[in-house]
Formats: C-alpha cells, sequence, structure tokens
C-alpha cells in the first residue's frame, strides 16, 4: 500500500476522516494479532510488566502550512492527544512457565513461533 505524496488534505474534517480510517486500519491489524483479545486483556494474559516505548510526535505543521491550512494550538493538541506515548510491557523469559497456563516451558508452547 502506497500513499501518494502530492495528497493535500484540505480542512480540518479531512484530516478526522484520514486519522479515523489509519486508527481503524491499525485496531483491526492488532485485534487480528491479537486473536480478538483487547489489548488490555492481552497484556494481563501475558504478564508483561512495565517498560516504556516512545512513539514519534505527529506535528501538524510545514506539510498543512504548505497546502494552505491555518495551524492553531487547539488543531495541534488535538492531533497530539490522538495518539499516546507510552507501551507498557516486558519480555517473556524462553524458559520461563507459559503464560497461556500449559505448564510447558514458553519456548516449546507459544514461543516456538518466535
Amino acid at each position: 500500500m502506497s500513499v501518494k505524496q502530492d495528497t493535500k488534505v484540505r480542512s480540518m474534517q479531512e484530516l478526522q476522516e484520514v486519522v479515523g480510517i489509519a486508527v481503524n486500519y491499525c485496531n483491526y491489524c492488532l485485534c487480528w494479532f491479537l486473536k480478538g483479545h483487547p489489548s488490555t486483556e492481552a497484556s494481563a494474559l501475558l504478564g508483561r510488566g512495565e517498560s516504556v516505548k516512545t512513539l514519534p510526535r505527529i506535528v501538524a505543521g510545514p506539510a498543512m502550512k504548505a497546502a494552505g491550512m491555518d495551524i492553531t494550538p487547539e488543531m495541534q493538541t488535538m492531533v497530539d492527544g490522538m495518539f499516546y506515548d507510552t507501551f507498557s510491557g516486558t519480555k517473556i523469559g524462553r524458559n520461563d512457565p507459559c503464560p497461556c497456563g500449559s505448564g510447558k516451558k514458553y519456548k516449546k508452547c507459544c514461543g516456538r513461533d518466535n
């Protein structure tokens, strides 16, 4: 899938629609990857602890100004509020018991695919 580089967003409503489509696509892919479990439930099932991963900040600026749009602080705040900036989780060791509850080691059960 590719996105045309000369695509221009003409209004805030178009930006919201595009972001909504992208979010729905990401949520669908995540739901498929987690086999239907909500991300919070999957995290609890996997017994993940705390670690932090920072996501890039989307700046509503140069591209929008080039398209002739005025960027207000409210618009930037809205774009910033659409995305979270941390992910919590720790890696399961290969010799740890499998979090699925089978009683096997992770490397012999769910970790086999990794």
